[in-house]
């Protein structure tokens, strides 16, 4: 398989920058209120909410965290093909992180903006209890079903796989992987088991050490030259 390093290295880095940009813009939107990380709930009844921010948070979120990972993901697979059998399943758990979080961050991009909208136009209360039970739903399903439970379960498996392996070549990123993975799984596990503090501290964790792991992993596929190596 012959790929082009530099422009891989440079896509992965790229998602990296990109997911930092979202990280920031929904910090933005909601005047860095970071309790709306853990708990999405509270953006619909913060005073002054930017949804220009927020809608773009939601659109660099589906590019930086997501689909700009999938080049990776499959040219991973194709170096672990002789380490292990598990390649093609450690693929599938990547890219089925990909497709689940990329889902559930454009149903929020359009969904949010609009019900945020809807409710800030009207005072009549039973209308604006609807809309309150419509915006906990929607983020409750992307939050707590595609994103924590699903989402970072099959993330988690795919980073821990990798991790394994990319350990033995680069130590440091190798481990950083590993830690990646484990903090996904923990946020996945804390849901299913509605232990939030421990969901939060996986999630905590993803959402910078991601956008990290991003950057450093493609600044480790410009830099190899070897066969041994992360080479393409």
């Amino acid at each position: 398989m012959k790929t082009n390093k530099s422009s891989l290295g440079l896509l992965t880095t790229l998602s990296g920058v990109i997911a930092l940009i979202s990280y920031v813009l929904v910090a933005v939107a909601v005047n860095y209120n970071f309790d709306v990380f853990a708990d999405p709930t509270l953006i619909l009844t913060l005073p002054e909410v930017n949804l220009l921010a927020l809608k773009w948070s939601m659109i660099t979120d589906v590019l930086g965290y997501y689909l700009l990972l999938l080049p990776v993901i499959f040219f991973l697979q194709y170096w672990m093909k002789d380490k292990t059998q598990w390649a093609k399943t450690l693929t599938f758990c990547g890219t089925s992180y990909v497709l689940v979080g990329s889902i559930g961050a454009a149903i929020l991009g359009v969904a949010w903006p609009l019900l945020i909208k809807e409710f800030q136009a009207t005072n009549a209360p039973e209308t604006r209890e609807n809309i309150q039970l419509s915006f906990q739903l929607i983020s409750e399903l992307v939050y707590g079903g595609l994103w924590n439970l699903l989402g970072m379960l099959v993330g988690g498996i795919w980073w821990l796989g990798i991790g394994i392996f990319l350990q033995r070549d680069y130590k440091a990123l190798g481990w950083a992987t590993i830690l990646l993975g484990f903090c996904s799984l923990l946020d996945s596990v804390g849901g299913m088991l509605e232990l939030k503090a421990l969901s939060n501290i996986g999630l905590n964790i993803y959402l910078l050490l991601a956008p990290i792991w991003a950057i450093w992993l493609g600044i480790v596929i410009r830099k190899t030259t070897t066969s041994d190596s992360l080479y393409l």
